[in-house]
């Protein structure tokens, strides 16, 4: 058994037999989501959601979660750019023709990124401020950012002096990003709202920017962080701080 991007495609198809194609898919990426945000941010919600989807499935089922989040991780460190979960959905037929959710083919970000990338400036600005913001108002699975991580890379740009920022309506497209992103070791806020009202519904938030201590004061010096989003990461930097204090004591 290879742990790869077919082995995620065909689990998916053999639970989705029994669940329903497109809910095994959502469940799947909810899970993964979910038990990497709480890792360093925990909601209550989230975690009891998780513990309900984790009760539809028998437990040998369920366990195959764990395999294809070990698949997809896999998967990820072999290409920078390649959205495994934004192909999986896509070929699975899960993409809601009728609404006209499609996501941008990935030659066309890769394109998109190249087109407006500049080094000489974002050194400068890094230069200058600290860090640099990629933002996609409209991320869907994510892949306008992560063909920008893959070109930052590429330039040998250290991605710890860049802030992510994606939003989506959908709350599964902004997990998809999140998972990606999180995997990838992106510093990152996916934000599930409604970016022509301005109405936000939730956010994630990757590991990567809890751990970036460097990064989030500078956010936070700037200003550019909102006041929940900055109060949680703060939170989570004084119970660091309070963890290094008891070691040393120790």
């Amino acid at each position: 058994m290879s742990l790869d991007k077919n082995y995620i495609k065909e689990t998916l198809t053999m639970l989705g037999r029994k669940y329903g194609m497109r809910e095994t898919f959502e469940d799947f990426v909810y899970c993964c989501a979910y038990s990497i945000s709480n890792l360093t941010n925990f909601n209550e919600n989230r975690e009891q959601e998780y513990l309900s989807i984790s009760k539809k499935y028998q437990k040998e089922e369920f366990n195959l979660f764990a395999e294809m989040l070990s698949a997809l991780t896999l998967e990820l460190n072999k290409d920078d750019c390649e959205d495994v979960l934004g192909n999986i959905f896509e070929e699975l037929g899960l993409h809601d023709k009728g609404r006209g959710q499609f996501f941008t083919p990935l030659h066309v970000s890769k394109l998109m990124a190249q087109i407006t990338f500049d080094k000489e400036n974002i050194q400068k600005e890094i230069n200058e401020k600290g860090y640099i913001t990629v933002a996609d108002e409209c991320c869907g699975s994510g892949r306008m950012l992560f063909a920008y991580l893959s070109l930052l890379k590429e330039n040998n740009i250290d991605i710890n002096n860049v802030y992510f920022v994606g939003a989506d309506i959908s709350n599964l497209c902004c997990c998809m990003t999140y998972v990606n992103l999180a995997l990838r070791g992106a510093s990152a806020i996916i934000n599930q709202q409604d970016t022509l009202l301005l109405k936000q519904y939730g956010y994630y938030i990757t590991p990567g920017l809890f751990l970036n201590k460097n990064l989030v004061n500078k956010l936070i010096d700037s200003g550019y962080l909102e006041l929940i989003k900055k109060t949680e990461l703060q939170q989570n930097k004084e119970l660091e701080n309070l963890e290094e204090e008891i070691d040393i004591e120790r």
